[in-house]
């Protein structure tokens, strides 16, 4: 869709914040750069040592409990 210019405005320059607001900035940018910064630093987190070894630890000892308790079942 084609926007009418008045002449005499075709020829000016934008601002900081226009330009910033043209390219899609303003809160909701800063809204999804926030949450592509939490969702890394969650990433992060979730894949360092110490919470790698107790996951599998919690999901291990849960695997132990529902096996045993399956086997008690069908004896």
């Amino acid at each position: 869709m084609a926007h009418l210019i008045k002449q005499d405005s075709a020829n000016f320059e934008l601002s900081i914040d226009q330009l910033d607001e043209v390219a899609g900035g303003g809160w909701f940018s800063s809204v999804t750069h926030f949450i592509h910064d939490a969702g890394q630093a969650i990433g992060k987190f979730l894949s360092s040592t110490p919470v790698a070894v107790l996951a599998g630890i919690f999901v291990g000892g849960g695997a132990i409990v529902v096996g045993g308790q399956a086997a008690m079942k069908q004896n």
